[in-house]
């Protein structure tokens, strides 16, 4: 990848670095709320950015640019949606995850099963065990949405280490979340503003390392 095509994210990282900024101090809400919608617009504006700065590329790729960017929209939706309905949220965000996987499927480099991928495997069943007297009839709703996560996460390694690291912290954002919704005791043990913090950086971290690396494979 050339820094070409990383500079355009360089406006993305400024927005999430502000965002960051209010999250830590806490205040003002309505400024946290309009950063964060403001985020994934600020992705999708680089990774066209990007396109453009490498047009031969692109048109090679257009359709798994086509899909990333369905991908990063739908990911858009869930971040508007999941402060007033979790289940819509949810939703969104799992299309987003099945966007995510086309396009990775799409530009792997094999089609072995990458060594990551199998610690997916006890992530998963390690954090239903955590969940599962809390979460009451959401459980079936969290069990469906984690195997989508895992497999988007899995699936990013067959294309590079960039976007198989972004996977990762995608995945290490929503568990912190869901230990934070539906977890008391973690919330005892963990300041909000710290368990927010940690979410919004792992999940910026990791919705723009994807984009990254999947620019720079297209």
């Amino acid at each position: 990848m050339t820094w070409r095509l990383a500079i355009p994210f360089a406006a993305y990282a400024l927005v999430v670095a502000g965002h960051l900024v209010l999250v830590w101090r806490g205040r003002p809400a309505r400024a946290v709320r309009v950063t964060k919608w403001l985020l994934i617009p600020a992705l999708l504006v680089a990774v066209l950015v990007a396109v453009w700065c490498d047009r031969a590329g692109a048109h090679r790729s257009a359709a798994a640019i086509a899909v990333l960017c369905v991908a990063i929209l739908a990911s858009w939706a869930g971040d508007v949606l999941i402060s007033s309905s979790f289940v819509a949220g949810l939703a969104t965000f799992a299309a987003a995850h099945v966007a995510y996987i086309v396009v990775f499927l799409g530009l792997a480099r094999s089609r072995s099963v990458p060594w990551p991928a199998l610690l997916l495997v006890v992530w998963l069943t390690v954090l239903v065990v955590v969940l599962r007297r809390h979460l009451d009839s959401k459980l079936p709703a969290v069990v469906g949405y984690g195997m989508l996560l895992g497999a988007m996460a899995a699936t990013a390694w067959g294309v590079s280490d960039t976007t198989g690291w972004g996977g990762a912290a995608f995945l290490a954002s929503d568990t912190v979340l869901v230990l934070q919704l539906f977890r008391p005791d973690f919330r005892r043990r963990v300041p909000q503003r710290w368990g927010d913090l940690a979410i919004m950086t792992l999940y910026c971290v990791g919705q723009g390392t994807i984009a990254l690396g999947v620019v720079g494979r297209a």
